[in-house]
């Protein structure tokens, strides 16, 4: 029988779990939502609305090792060039991350934590724009990498 608290056994040999991105929150900073001419869009729906959609992350640092990211998207549907319906959503969350150089860090709040506040966003605006009498808007599934690319060359 070997004691679960021996430091000379083989649990006291394995090396300490690496630290990892903890996300402590994720709330609804800031939603919303325009209905202009939805009469007009329920009378005569003779051809669909065109969807545009706009989005943003940013990042600050909240504490040693936390930081708010929020990702911002901004959706408008348009029909012969009046709005249907515009929404605003501003969806965050504080994560926890190891100790990494600058640019991984940056990587990592910029591709990785948006990629996980995404779903909660979509779903928000999905949601709302069913309620409005709308259907539902399903947005596609961001590559935040391919965000960040181009926003780095679009710096550089």
């Amino acid at each position: 029988m070997t004691d679960k608290n021996d430091t000379n056994g083989a649990a006291a040999e394995m090396p300490p779990a690496p630290e990892k991105m903890i996300i402590n929150a994720q709330y609804l900073k800031d939603f919303s939502f325009e209905n202009p001419n939805v009469l007009e869009f329920l009378a005569g729906q003779e051809e669909p609305p065109q969807l545009g959609v706009n989005i943003e992350v940013q990042a600050n640092g909240v504490g040693p090792h936390a930081y708010e990211v929020v990702l911002q998207l901004t959706a408008e549907a348009k029909q012969k060039e009046k709005s249907v319906m515009v929404t605003e959503i501003s969806y965050a969350g504080i994560f926890s991350m190891p100790e990494m150089d600058q640019d991984e860090l940056r990587k990592y709040l910029l591709i990785e934590c948006p990629k996980l506040l995404f779903p909660f966003a979509r779903s928000i605006i999905s949601n709302m724009t069913s309620e409005s009498g709308l259907p539902p808007i399903m947005l596609e599934p961001v590559d935040f990498e391919a965000l960040f690319k181009n926003q780095a060359e679009t710096a550089a």
